[in-house]
């Protein structure tokens, strides 16, 4: 079992790792917009993020983690407004972040500490606010007059590995925020909710991969 959960987190290192490598190798060529070109860089910041716990010291990692949602969220939604067509969706987006970064501040001002932050409620929230724009981006995708191929769109892959991130880890962030309220915490659950997310995580960047390496093709 040990040797299935270390697989796990490292194919998500793994991963995210190539994602970065091959995004900052792609997506920073000439004619590329910048929604695309910003998600080599939270990969960057993802793969930060993982290893901080390990580099840098649980104190001064959890100010990474906390403050990470808040950052994933920025990146999702701008790459939304930017191929949304809908301009209600869009304020939708926008309106989200207002709400998200409202309950962030609130349970960062009522916590013991910063550190103490129960941030699974703060995923659990970002992961149901970023359904909304998924659902509408694939509605838009699918009632078009002109038909994508959708093998060779980038934003079609992104969106893709949102929608998973989003979708299955909802259950999983509702599991640790009601966990993380009980005294009696125990640290092998703790560490198994990461290892889905690492997993989660994995299948997002291997089709960030995808849409990296696409040039997109419209038939009309």
């Amino acid at each position: 079992m040990k040797i299935f959960s270390n697989s796990v987190m490292l194919i998500g290192y793994l991963t995210t790792l190539c994602s970065v490598v091959v995004g900052f190798i792609f997506c920073f060529r000439k004619g590329k917009p910048l929604h695309i070109k910003l998600f080599p860089i939270y990969s960057l910041i993802s793969i930060i993020q993982m290893l901080s716990a390990y580099t840098i010291g649980k104190t001064a990692a959890s100010y990474i983690m906390n403050f990470f949602p808040l950052f994933e969220f920025g990146i999702f939604a701008f790459f939304f407004v930017q191929v949304l067509k809908t301009t209600r969706i869009k304020i939708i987006v926008l309106l989200s972040g207002i709400i998200l970064a409202l309950d962030f501040l609130g349970i960062s001002i009522t916590a013991d500490s910063f550190t103490a932050i129960n941030i699974g409620n703060v995923y659990l929230l970002e992961s149901a606010l970023l359904l909304v724009p998924c659902i509408m981006y694939f509605k838009e995708l699918f009632t078009a007059k002109s038909t994508v191929i959708l093998s060779t769109d980038p934003t079609f892959w992104i969106a893709t590995g949102i929608l998973i991130l989003s979708a299955c880890s909802i259950p999983v962030s509702l599991f640790f925020y009601l966990k993380n309220l009980e005294i009696n915490q125990d640290p092998s659950l703790d560490n198994s909710l990461r290892r889905i997310y690492f997993f989660l995580y994995a299948i997002m960047c291997a089709l960030f991969v995808k849409s990296f390496l696409c040039r997109t093709r419209t038939l009309e």
